[in-house]
């Protein structure tokens, strides 16, 4: 069964596992209502293994958990 109503956010930063942020990332794509990847600055991270740039699109303080229904925090 697929929470196809829920909110994901999540959680990442520079130097991240990309199969660990990347896999969840494009599986929940169409599949939840919102799925958000946040940094702690809310700009774009670097993973360790040669990604350049993964965009995020809030900053870990802008996030408010009564948005959320699932956090993911990769490591």
């Amino acid at each position: 069964m697929e929470p196809t109503n829920a909110s994901v956010a999540i959680l990442t930063a520079d130097f991240f596992e990309e199969s660990e942020v990347l896999f969840p990332y494009f599986r929940l794509l169409g599949t939840v209502r919102k799925v958000i990847v946040a940094t702690p600055d809310g700009g774009p991270a670097q993973g360790k293994g040669g990604l350049k740039q993964f965009s995020a699109q809030s900053s870990f303080a802008q996030l408010s958990a009564d948005e959320f229904d699932a956090v993911i925090i990769p490591g």
